[in-house]
């Protein structure tokens, strides 16, 4: 088909950028030429094209060794394909798992159960992908270093997934708003399927929404007519599910014969085998929704058995995956079985047999040498962009072509590699090493080995490590939901835990859209983690990691660039030597740059920055210039500012403040550790001074030795754990929202406060009806218990409530304070009196109860006091709520 105006314009234009001109390349061969010479065209894409003669329409591939032995799965039997010389050809060996989506053409087997090995072949072009990928920067809302965790959902798994058997059988197919997960399960790990759940999953929040088990069922690749069509995989029949429930419907396609589905166009295509006198028959069909036949065709073989013979057939017969734009029609692919052998046309069933069937070196199948190789089932190419993964035995990973391993395992010569790396820590013995633990995803791919998740680039070999929190590659299943996108998301299936965690892996280009183009880019291999700038751009650093924690910095500073590529990573920031006395601290997310020249530091505040997990670039808070450097061997962890003052805090490590310094308009102080009192962070200054900071509500409060408490509210801080923050942009006690610097907005935070003690005050009550009725039970005695976590809860967030902005807010909150520690030591002696009453004391559980009433009568005076306060003064200027002595 000859490539649209608009497609042809697309080429021509000079705007046009590079991901769109790899697009382009793919779908129209025509237009190479005219993309060959586009300015934006990325000199990878332009490389394939010449690879795969431009122009040309069919492929060309480099001489194919002889022979080559796949297996299709852990202990199934060999196949054997024959290549003959270089040729021009069409077709290439592909996956031997059972679907797999296509963006026009149906990818389905004609397999009955216990069928135990078969091969497919497409000529499925990959090579357009790695031209695309890292030709434009990442923008900062789809980049990421690692793999975020996005959900985790907990299942109930009928049999655990052994090694091994779990990789082969674990699956997962996307729908429209349902990803449909495969949970496999095994007898004792001998490989015998005993159960499957089968689950439907909301691809956005993890929820399960329906399960199956046990479930032997396989489904299309698409919905046919809004439905799931499945295959019972025992009872050779379809089997047609509301995709929202998992419930069976009422179509007409329910109890069809067949041993394999998929779907193309909204209709579905199938496949049987069937016995005749002399061998078998094999059949395949297209039906509409509503049932109505759209083509057969059906094709026998003598001498051939089914399984119900006892005899396994050497090859199954399938459909393959779409063929190159250009070298046959979109909607024609190759089906290779016993019987039906040839093209066929997905629109009219016709089938041309006189095809010839040849091997171009890219597949998705299992080489001979199963223990060596990372991953089997899923996307692996021989090109130079799609090394394949192997695992070298200890902790060594490396890279290879498919060409380089199938000529030197024929030669029985060493197999060269792309790359080698060690990778510290990781489990990798050839002999234990699962490839249900790896996954590609393109040129990318994700390891998880010893409880950490390793990013790894095909081409050049390991790019980032983290820490996860599943136990190992043992019992981990890696699941991509489509294995052509670097970004695509990933399911880790953990079976010790019986979780499902979403992945979002990301891959790690050498700089984001949101960087000043003043600052380069990241060495190859490493990735943006932080970018600052100040001085109006002026001024910036940019950091970059690597694989195993490498770090490059470069500073900008007085018109010169400086680079150090044995940055360090800190725990709250980085740090880099340049040489010649020069070195920078990076602290509080970019914020902060203190650069030390001989034997001065200055401190440059940034105006502006990005790093990891920001979903773009943003402006930063003013800082006080004056603001000091942490000690030598510690860290800032947190900073707030406020007007006429800061508070800086830092540690050794991320939670643990071993000195702070403030300076609170013409105050200046400092003290040693601060220790965590009731939700806020306090230590005392070296003239005597408390000092208190909470980051959310955020506020600083400064006291002396018998003198009223002096709050401040945050303008902004940042804090190492939860970053960028300040009054009315976070979350207080009880999930309220963090008050503004205003008299309102604190007056309602405080009434929030106060509705709490309400609902505790009611379940007092309860309590003591029981005790004096001599009723009380153990639900008695929890309900008190709850009452004093009640009380000491709201204590602590009494502590850090910001009411620096009402009139007299200090002393009404010291009075609440002071009423409800009371009240919580009256409700302890609640808990030991119910207690009491429900062992059968109920004489003690009365005295117990009647020694407090003395105190009781305090207590309420107080309340009544303060209940008259709250009403005179707070209720009715701010509009709140009134209290009674009853309800505090």
């Amino acid at each position: 088909m000859a490539p649209t105006p608009e497609q042809t314009l697309l080429a021509a234009d000079p705007a046009t950028d590079a991901q769109t001109l790899a697009d382009l390349a793919h779908a129209e061969p025509e237009l190479w030429p005219t993309i060959a010479a586009h300015p934006n065209a990325h000199p990878d894409l332009i490389e394939w094209m010449h690879e795969h003669g431009l122009a040309e329409t069919a492929l060309t591939v480099s001489p194919a060794p002889e022979s080559a032995t796949l297996k299709d799965g852990p202990g199934r039997a060999e196949i054997q394909i024959k290549a003959p010389a270089a040729s021009t050809q069409r077709v290439s060996v592909l996956r031997a798992g059972l679907i797999a989506a296509a963006a026009f053409v149906v990818v389905l087997a004609l397999v009955l159960v216990g069928w135990s090995s078969y091969a497919t072949v497409s000529a499925l072009v990959q090579g357009h992908q790695a031209a695309a990928e890292g030709s434009t920067p990442s923008s900062a809302t789809d980049y990421r270093f690692g793999a975020a965790k996005t959900w985790q959902t907990k299942v109930k798994v009928v049999a655990s997934a052994s090694e091994g058997f779990a990789g082969y059988y674990a699956r997962v197919q996307a729908y429209p708003g349902l990803w449909l997960v495969t949970w496999p399960g095994d007898d004792s790990g001998s490989g015998r399927l005993t159960e499957e759940t089968l689950l439907g999953l909301d691809p956005d929040t993890g929820a399960v929404k329906w399960s199956i088990s046990p479930a032997l069922l396989e489904c299309a690749s698409s919905l046919a007519g809004g439905a799931l069509v499945c295959v019972d995989i025992e009872k050779a029949a379809l089997v047609v599910l509301d995709p929202s429930t998992g419930k069976a419907t009422h179509s007409p396609l329910n109890g069809v014969r067949a041993n394999s589905v998929d779907s193309i166009g909204g209709d579905i295509v199938l496949g049987y085998e069937s016995p005749n006198a002399t061998g078998i028959t094999e059949t395949v069909k297209r039906l509409a929704p509503g049932g109505r036949k759209v083509w057969e065709k059906s094709a026998s073989c003598d001498g051939q058995l089914t399984d119900d013979g006892m005899q396994v057939s050497s090859n199954g017969a399938r459909f393959a995956d779409q063929v190159p734009p250009g070298s046959i029609h979109s909607h024609e692919t190759l089906l290779l079985a016993n019987c039906l052998v040839g093209i066929i046309n997905l629109d009219s069933g016709v089938l041309t047999s006189d095809v010839s069937i040849n091997w171009d070196g890219c597949y998705e199948g299992t080489p001979t040498d199963l223990d060596a190789f990372f991953f089997y089932g899923t996307d692996l190419c021989s090109s130079s962009k799609y090394p394949l993964i192997i695992a070298r035995g200890g902790s060594t990973l490396a890279g290879m072509t498919l060409d380089t391993f199938l000529n030197s395992a024929a030669s029985e010569q060493p197999i060269p590699t792309v790359w080698s790396a060690d990778i510290a820590g990781a489990s990798l013995d050839r002999n234990h090493f699962s490839g249900s633990v790896g996954v590609h995803l393109g040129s990318y791919a994700l390891l998880a080995s010893a409880g950490h998740l390793y990013g790894v680039d095909t081409r050049r070999g390991p790019r980032w490590e983290q820490s996860t929190e599943f136990s190992g590659d043992s019992q981990v299943v890696l699941l991509p939901i489509d294995g052509e996108k670097a970004n695509s998301p990933v399911l880790a299936l953990e079976a010790d835990h019986q979780t499902i965690m979403r992945l979002d892996p990301g891959s790690g280009a050498t700089r984001v859209s949101a960087e000043p183009a003043a600052l380069p880019a990241c060495p190859e291999g490493q990735t943006p983690v932080s970018f600052s700038t100040w001085d109006k751009g002026k001024g910036a650093t940019l950091v970059c990691q690597g694989f195993a924690r490498t770090v490059t910095v470069v500073l900008i500073v007085r018109g010169k660039t400086y680079t150090s590529a044995s940055g360090s990573i800190t725990p709250t920031g980085y740090r880099a030597d340049f040489g010649g006395g020069l070195s920078v601290d990076i602290g509080l997310g970019g914020w902060a740059a203190w650069v030390v020249d001989g034997q001065t530091t200055t401190l440059h505040a940034a105006s502006g920055g990005w790093q990891i997990g920001d979903v773009a670039a943003r402006a930063y808070p003013a800082m006080n210039d004056k603001v000091e450097a942490c000690p030598i061997g510690s860290y800032p962890l947190s900073l707030s500012t406020w007007h006429g003052g800061w508070l800086l805090t830092c540690g050794r490590a991320g939670a643990t403040i071993t000195k702070f310094v403030y300076v609170d308009g013409s105050s200046h102080g400092s003290g040693g550790a601060m220790t965590t009192q009731g939700g806020l962070s306090c230590g005392t200054a070296a003239a005597g001074v408390k000092v208190c900071v909470s980051a959310s509500p955020a506020v600083v409060a400064f006291s002396s030795k018998g003198g009223p408490q002096t709050q401040h509210s945050v303008d902004a801080n940042y804090v190492a754990g939860q970053r960028f923050g300040g009054a009315g942009q976070g979350t207080g006690a009880y999930g309220l929202a963090d008050p503004a610097a205003n008299a309102a907005s604190q007056v309602a935070y405080l009434n929030g406060i106060l509705q709490q003690s309400e609902a505790a005050r009611t379940s007092v009550k309860t309590v003591i009806r029981s005790i004096l009725h001599c009723t009380s039970t153990t639900g008695d005695v929890q309900n008190a218990q709850a009452v004093v976590e009640a009380r000491t809860t709201e204590l602590q967030a009494l502590n850090s409530a910001p009411v620096d902005a009402v009139p007299g807010g200090a002393q009404l909150v010291a009075q609440l304070q002071a009423v409800l520690q009371d009240s919580l030591t009256a409700d302890i002696q609640y808990v030991t009196a119910a207690g009491q009453v429900a062992q059968g004391q109920c004489a003690a559980g009365k005295s117990t109860y009647a020694a407090q009433q003395a105190f009781v009568t305090q207590i309420t005076n107080e309340k009544t006091a303060l209940a008259n306060l709250w009403n005179g003064q707070i209720a009715s200027q701010y509009g709140t709520p009134t209290y009674t002595q009853d309800d505090i």
